[in-house]
């Protein structure tokens, strides 16, 4: 028997696909199917949402002189690492903004809450935990709902 033979009648056991490409397949075939609907399914993926958090995030730092002018600002890089994500899913949520004097996002014109991925995680920060609030806040969000008028 040659080897092209012996491979052929060897029984040959492929992985199965990951359950969020399954889920997408089956959704994408939908009729109803809806762009919204593929966004819902892959922010509440687990591995997407750790690879997501692990990713570097930035805070700008403004230190103010004291006319109240910003004085000093930084761009600050910072990554979380060693996260043990216990789940993540989508769902309905609310967001308030508490007034700051250096950084006025209370003042923001919020109008609606598009999304919201709900995550629990372990920061591997020994025996202390915090809640962590989120929101998305970047050009296109702000640039997108500065259009609305009241």
């Amino acid at each position: 028997m040659s080897s092209v033979e012996g491979l052929l009648k060897k029984e040959i056991r492929l992985p199965s696909p990951p359950a969020i490409a399954v889920r997408i397949v089956d959704l994408v075939k939908r009729e109803d199917f809806s762009f919204k609907q593929l966004a819902s399914v892959i922010e509440a993926d687990p591995a997407l949402v750790k690879t997501a958090l692990e990713e570097p995030n930035f805070l700008l730092k403004v230190i103010p002189h004291v006319d109240g002018s910003p004085r000093i600002c930084e761009l600050v890089e910072y990554r979380l690492e060693e996260i043990a994500l216990r789940g993540a899913w989508t769902g309905p949520a609310a967001l308030s903004l508490t007034p700051h004097a250096l950084a006025p996002v209370a003042e923001l014109p919020i109008l609606e809450i598009v999304s919201a991925i709900h995550i629990r995680a372990d920061l591997n920060a020994g025996e202390h935990s915090a809640t962590v609030w989120t929101n998305d806040l970047s050009h296109g969000y702000v640039e997108e709902n500065s259009a609305y008028s009241s």
